[in-house]
This record gives C-alpha cells, structure tokens and sequence, in this order.
C-alpha cells in the first residue's frame, strides 16, 4: 500500500517548513510553494490555485502570506487542516505602511529605570526639588531606585527624623498613585526605596506608540499629558502648603 505524501511533500509551507526556510518574514509571491491557498482580494477568503493566482497578479502588486498552512489535528472539533491565507496587496501602499511602521519603532524608546540619591541630612528646599523629580520620572513610566546615604559633614538626623523622611516620601509616592516595589537596607545606613508606576498606568502610558494596526486618538494622548501636568501640580501645591517641623 502507497504511503499517503505529506503536506510538505505536497508542497505546502508548514510550520516546520518556515523554520528550516529560515526567514524572518512570511513567504510572498513565487516563494509561495503550496499548490493551494486562502486568498484576499477586496472581499472575503476564497480558495485559490496558486500558480493561477500569481500569473494573473500584475507589476504593481504583491502576494503576501498573512498565515501559514496548519496541518490537521485528529484530537481537534475540526480535525482538517487549513490553508494559508494570503492577501493580495499594492506595493507602494505595502511599503509606505512598513516605512511607516520603521519609523515608529525608532521612536519608541524603551523606558530606562532612573535613579536619585537623597542624603540622610539633606534640606528641605533640596529635598523638594528631588521629590518632585521622582514624581516627575514616575509621570513617564519609569521605575525609579531611591538611595538614602550618609554624606560627610552633613547634619546628623536621629532615628525619628530619619524615619519621619522616609515616610514623607513613601507618602508623596503613594499620594500620587503609584507603587513601592521594594525597600532594602535600614535607616540611617544605606537604603534603597524601589518605585514604580502601577500597572495598569503602564498599560495607558505604553499605547502612546501607535502600532501598524492601530492608532491611539490625539484627545486621549492630550488627556494622558494632562494627568501628568495636573500630579506635578497637585505636588507643588501639596509641598507649598505642607507645615514645616519645628527645630527642637
């Protein structure tokens, strides 16, 4: 009895085809072997013959694999396979869109952690201005390491005051709505507070890039800048009004 060819040998692209083909891309065009295809053209899906399909497709335009041939699955509701689905598309539009999404991908920068180093005796006018840096990083997604360190000649803080500054700037964090990751070491020696924006705020603030497929509407990036205008404001206004602790 003759052994029934498999898909690959039909000539169809697996997936285990594709991996040994190597590319980083889906076939298009004449590297398209599977003798038969899925096709969009202006309408939905129909099954096609390749070969017919490529000697009717003029210069200006492109076949394109949008998914690969799935082999069937006997333990599966349908157990056929499936063919790929291919698109036919224009080629200047093709490559206006990929020059497009190029461009994209160079604007978007991955958000570097920042880090800030307060000192144990460091003063009030100071400390302000750091804490409002460290809402300012947290604003733009970025987690932030905090350092509390000795500094040579500074003025001493007992315990209390040390403690008193830490919590004024746990407390500023979490005011604004975001999160303390981690906190190691022990007060007056080094100490490292780790914060970092909820996750949910990073989800909204990563939909700023647009992708190829979709685009982020101009009010809601206008209102996402707002919020972070309206946090370093409420912080201003939290600082100004803040009553100062009284020297011993």
């Amino acid at each position: 009895m003759r052994r029934k060819p498999t898909p690959a040998e039909l000539g169809y692209m697996t997936e285990a085809v594709l991996q040994r083909w190597g590319r980083d891309r889906l076939p298009r065009d004449l590297e398209i072997t599977d003798p038969w295809i899925m096709v969009i053209d202006d309408g939905p899906p129909k099954k096609m013959y390749t070969p017919a399909v490529l000697k009717n497709i003029t210069g200006e335009k492109s076949l394109r694999m949008l998914e690969p041939f799935k082999e069937g699955n006997p333990e599966a509701e349908d157990p056929r396979p499936t063919l790929a689905i291919c698109k036919v598309v224009r080629k200047d539009e093709e490559y206006k869109r990929s020059k497009e999404l190029r461009a994209q991908q160079r604007k978007v920068k991955t958000v570097q952690p920042k880090h800030l180093n307060i000192a144990w005796s460091i003063a009030d006018h100071d400390l302000k201005a750091k804490l409002k840096k460290l809402v300012a990083f947290l604003c733009k997604g970025c987690r932030v390491d905090v350092q509390l360190y000795h500094k040579r000649g500074g003025r001493p803080r007992s315990a209390e005051e040390a403690q008193a500054l830490v919590d004024g700037i746990r407390t500023i964090v979490v005011d604004e709505g975001f999160l303390e990751r981690k906190c190691d070491g022990e007060i007056l020696e080094t100490m490292v507070l780790t914060f970092s924006v909820k996750d949910s705020y990073q989800q909204m603030h990563n939909r700023r890039a647009p992708t190829a497929h979709s685009e982020l509407d101009q009010s809601q990036v206008e209102f996402e800048e707002d919020k972070e205008t309206d946090l370093l404001r409420e912080y201003d206004e939290k600082t100004e009004t803040k009553p100062k602790r009284r020297k011993a």
